[in-house]
């Protein structure tokens, strides 16, 4: 009996839900469909309405025509076409009022649709600054993550290699002796008198050796020989000649705006001919420019022969243009001949000073005197722009870039990698990126050879990449600029 009692009651209950279930739904349809149809009556009323009553007065024009004609005493064929006839005018007439209409609906719609956009592209941009302020703090923590498990490792060694002071008669000197070289690693490197010492950040791994990349066989066969095998003796007589003749030749090589991996800056270095096919970069010749003292006037006609590719680019592509590195030493900023030569070109093409880019090696910038200083602002004025390169310091001064206006911090990716990989590492290089882009300057990552290393560079939100995957060194402007579609690149970048 008990059983039979369940099943009735369980039944009613199931009965009992599915009348609540239906009831909501019913709800649900009858507070949607009056929605639905106030959403849908404004337009679908209006429109009826305006074509019924345009039609209909254009039929009752059109048979009172028709009437009047057969009165006046016109044959009923002659009525009945002007009735068709001012009945096909008044509907020719309604679709041209209709379709004027309906381009003001949708020129609304767009003009919405455009708004909702813009406000959407304000959200999405609030959004990528709130999540690298989250990084910021993601990086500040993870330091202080890994400060404070250095600093137990180091208490933990020093308890372990204590030794108790009842099996030796020195056990509490040793302690002591051991705490102290344990609270020595926690302590930061002795730091080097500067002004900007609350700036500067150190890396912990020192830079790669300034040295050729690798050749491969097929590197051997098709592309120029760079003189390893010369004495230094040739090298030289090289320098000395090519200098005191003029005879350089121009490498260009882009640098590419990163994700999106469009050329956006092309860097300017002079290579010497050593012979057919063999041209010595600057690495190899750069000693033995400084040694004979050829190091300004090897600059001033760097400068002289890019000004003239500049001018030459500017007629051809127009507002295309790239910006144009062009590496530099900090004595060719105080040199009257260097400076004169630049400002006479800027003083007649006022609106190409944007595009020039001028690169001074890390350790150049803290030996500026007064006067290179002066001039470095007053070409920041006047839209010249400066970077950073070669950097073989670890301690890395962005209070010092912002003072002298540096606008690009150019490292090698390679060390970027390295320094990655060990403990700390990925927090001081997001410290580092969080400091330049409060300063306002753009990481430049140069010798990028591999997708997978531009991969693992990307998760440190790097603005540019130069290297060997995008393209090498050569004579011929990038192929991404010999086109002014490059506009349109350029602008997306």
């Amino acid at each position: 009996m008990q059983p039979l009692l369940n099943i009735i009651m369980g039944n009613k209950s199931r009965s009992k839900r599915q009348g609540k279930a239906q009831t909501r739904k019913t709800h649900k349809s009858a507070f949607f469909k009056p929605r639905a149809r106030a959403m849908q009556s404004p337009q679908t009323s209006q429109s009826k309405v305006f074509a019924f009553v345009f039609l209909s007065a254009s039929f009752i024009i059109a048979a009172a025509s028709a009437f009047l004609l057969h009165a006046s005493g016109v044959s009923t064929l002659a009525s009945l076409s002007a009735f068709a006839f001012g009945l096909l005018c008044g509907i020719m007439a309604f679709d041209v009022l209709n379709r004027k209409r309906w381009e003001q609906v949708m020129t609304t719609h767009l003009n919405r649709v455009v708004s909702h956009h813009d406000r959407l592209v304000r959200e999405v941009a609030r959004n990528r600054n709130d999540i690298s302020i989250l990084k910021d703090g993601l990086g500040e923590m993870a330091a202080s993550v890994e400060t404070q498990r250095r600093r137990e490792k180091y208490d933990n060694l020093a308890k372990q290699r204590a030794p108790s002071s009842d099996n030796a008669p020195n056990g509490g000197i040793i302690h002591s002796v051991l705490s102290h070289l344990a609270a020595l690693g926690n302590k930061p490197r002795a730091s080097i008198g500067t002004t900007h010492d609350k700036e500067i950040l150190e890396l912990e791994l020192t830079p790669p050796p300034l040295s050729p990349l690798p050749r491969s066989f097929r590197d051997e066969a098709f592309e120029a020989n760079d003189g390893t095998g010369l004495s230094d003796a040739v090298v030289s007589e090289i320098v000395l000649h090519s200098v005191r003749e003029n005879k350089l030749n121009l490498f260009f090589q882009p640098v590419m705006r990163l994700p999106q991996r469009k050329a956006s800056m092309v860097e300017v270095t002079c290579r010497m001919r050593a012979g057919a096919g063999v041209y010595i970069p600057a690495m190899r010749y750069m000693k033995f420019a400084k040694d004979q003292d050829l190091h300004v006037d090897l600059d001033h006609l760097v400068l002289q022969k890019t000004l003239q590719t500049i001018l030459q680019n500017s007629k051809k592509l127009g507002e295309a243009l790239p910006d144009y590195c062009i590496n530099v030493s900090a004595a060719s900023l105080s040199d009257s001949a260097f400076i004169g030569e630049l400002l006479a070109f800027i003083g007649a093409h006022q609106r190409l000073a944007k595009h020039l880019i001028f690169e001074l090696p890390q350790a150049h910038l803290s030996e500026l005197d007064k006067k290179a200083r002066t001039i470095m602002l007053s070409l920041d004025k006047i839209g010249c722009r400066f970077g950073t390169d070669t950097v073989r310091n670890r301690r890395i001064d962005v209070a010092l870039f912002k003072d002298l206006k540096i606008r690009f911090f150019k490292i090698n990716g390679s060390w970027l990698m390295k320094e990655a990989k060990i403990a700390g590492g990925a927090a001081r290089i997001a410290t580092l990126k969080a400091q330049l882009d409060h300063a306002g300057i753009d990481m430049i990552v140069e010798k990028i050879e591999n997708e997978a290393t531009l991969r693992e560079l990307l998760d440190f939100n790097i603005n540019y990449g130069q290297g060997y995957l995008f393209a090498k060194p050569d004579q011929k402007m990038p192929s991404q600029f010999n086109t002014p579609n490059t506009l349109l690149n350029k602008k997306a970048a």
